[in-house]
């Protein structure tokens, strides 16, 4: 007699079942994962804030002062944007201190007798540093040739996650005969790195812990490749203020704005995606403060009334206007107007008192 084997599989209806339960297990440990990975980028870049204020610190040891947010001075020569007899905007903070972020070599390969955008500076527009990359903004790691602001034919620049803080707001012009005049415009920056900033840490009177140093400024796509320059002092590259609202981004609709113009200018309607500290971390922003400390400020922290652009609506220019906010007059607050606690962490010297409770 034979022996047949009547073992069975699985019919179609419980393996349907099986399936369901895996991608239920799937779903519900992504999230998980997906955090987990998010908290390692976080962590990542808190320690990469850590270490460009300790390099800030070193400078300052070495120098007796931060370094300039951007240096100015009359160009002598005149090529692309730049002009025989207007300012020459230079090089970003983190060029100044590449001896302090262990990049001798690179610093050794900047040529400081012309403008950082220009020709003979190609080895530092094209070099990636590490520690200014933020892991959880990729879009910064491309090394990439402007469409509108081409220095020179085969101008291509790197870029970077971080950038100072002017404080409340920013200034430079482009000529030594425009009124007001460069000395009084700057006069006004009330953070640590402006245009020819000299910020030693005993001017930092509100306090070191209570200071923002550094803050995030993550790459958006609407101005790749135009702008976050690491080796810039432009704001926009290597600088921000809090004149407009953290994490812009989830204000404004960035599709439906118009485009930047022919120069790579953002419009009115985006100066905030331009000028402020911005990040792709859920819920806000890292920040080194000036002792050296990083906290992660939400974006809900409190802050001086904003449009839908993430513009302040209590601040207006020397014009009279509430844009655009171009950095080449004088601000005034409007009647009413007070400082936020964000904009209060950003000066160096406005004598606020801001509990730790409040951000």
């Amino acid at each position: 007699m034979t022996r047949r084997d009547h073992s069975r599989g699985f019919t179609l209806i419980e393996l349907l079942v099986v399936i369901s339960i895996i991608a239920v297990l799937i779903a519900l440990l992504l999230p998980a994962v997906q955090a987990a990975r998010e908290a390692a980028r976080r962590a990542r870049c808190t320690n990469n804030l850590k270490q460009l204020a300790l390099a800030s610190h070193n400078y300052e040891s070495a120098v007796g002062c931060f370094p300039m947010g951007t240096p100015v001075r009359v160009a002598t020569y005149s090529q692309g944007w730049i002009q025989a007899g207007d300012y020459d905007l230079g090089h970003s903070l983190f060029v100044a201190m590449l001896p302090q972020m262990e990049q001798s070599a690179l610093f050794n390969a900047v040529n400081f007798s012309v403008n950082i955008t220009q020709p003979q500076n190609l080895t530092i527009q094209q070099a990636q540093v590490e520690t200014l990359l933020c892991p959880s903004d990729p879009a910064a790691r491309q090394v990439e040739a402007p469409t509108m602001w081409v220095e020179f034919p085969g101008f291509r620049a790197a870029h970077g996650s971080y950038a100072g803080c002017t404080g409340t707001w920013s200034h430079w012009t482009w000529s030594p005969t425009s009124r007001p005049p460069l000395a009084a415009l700057v006069a006004q920056d009330n953070g640590i790195f402006y245009v020819n900033s000299r910020t030693r840490i005993a001017d930092v009177t509100d306090g070191m812990s209570n200071t923002i140093l550094l803050g995030e400024r993550m790459l958006y796509d609407r101005y790749r490749p135009e702008s976050n320059w690491w080796f810039s002092g432009w704001l926009g590259d290597g600088l921000f203020d809090t004149l407009t609202a953290m994490n812009p981004q989830r204000l404004v609709a960035i599709g439906s704005l118009p485009a930047p113009d022919t120069n790579g200018w953002p419009g009115v309607e985006d100066n905030a995606l331009w000028n402020s500290a911005s990040s792709r971390h859920p819920g806000g922003a890292n920040f080194a403060m000036a002792d050296g400390s990083v906290r992660f400020l939400k974006e809900t922290i409190q802050s001086w009334p904003v449009d839908s652009f993430g513009n302040p609506t209590g601040v207006k220019d020397g014009g009279g206007t509430m844009h655009p906010f171009d950095g080449t007059t004088l601000y005034t607050l409007l009647p009413g107007t007070r400082l936020g606690v964000y904009q209060a962490l950003s000066t160096r010297n406005g004598g606020e008192v801001i509990s730790s409770d409040s951000y």
